[in-house]
């Protein structure tokens, strides 16, 4: 396993390999990870991860230069690192301020566990923080239900209202 540099090089056929690593900078999408807060409540989380070949002799015993297995991994890596984070943190330290520093630690446990593949994180960024169907179905109908308790108090206040001014008319007109 040699690594050559780009030039001018021979090549023995059924010999030689020649494999191609794109060592660009590259991104790992991943939607709707769902993920379980200090607090026992669950989010619905997307995100997203570039990424970067380091080490090439590294990279390929570990994954065998296949792209597929190495987003796999990756993904596998970071999932497990935000299950930890987020297992740490409450909801609203996850949406609050505190995300930079989430981020910051995701992104340093990421690349730890990276370096093992070959490869090196360079920013796990969070897209978007949803509840689940049913939380979010549970949420609305709590909030309804707190309106009309608004409404209601807002009628009987008005009624109140209104018969006192009734009873102070019909007072008036006996006097």
């Amino acid at each position: 396993e040699l690594i050559y540099e780009p030039g001018l090089h021979f090549k023995l056929p059924l010999v030689n390999q020649i494999k191609h690593f794109d060592i660009r900078l590259r991104t790992l999408d991943v939607t709707s990870s769902r993920l379980l807060t200090e607090n026992q409540k669950y989010l619905l989380v997307d995100y997203y991860a570039k990424w970067r070949i380091r080490d090439l002799p590294m990279f390929f015993k570990a994954t065998g230069g296949n792209e597929a297995v190495t987003m796999n991994l990756l993904q596998q890596k970071i999932n497990d690192s935000l299950r930890a984070a987020f297992g740490r943190h409450s909801v609203s330290e996850v949406i609050s301020g505190e995300r930079t520093n989430i981020m910051n630690e995701l992104k340093n446990e990421a690349n730890a566990n990276a370096k093992l593949l070959g490869i090196e994180v360079q920013d796990v960024r969070i897209k978007k923080i949803d509840l689940p169907e049913q939380v979010s179905a549970s949420v609305f109908e709590r909030m309804r239900a707190e309106r009309r308790q608004v409404a209601t108090k807002h009628r009987s206040d008005g009624k109140k209202e209104a018969e006192k001014i009734m009873a102070n008319a019909d007072a008036n007109v006996a006097i």
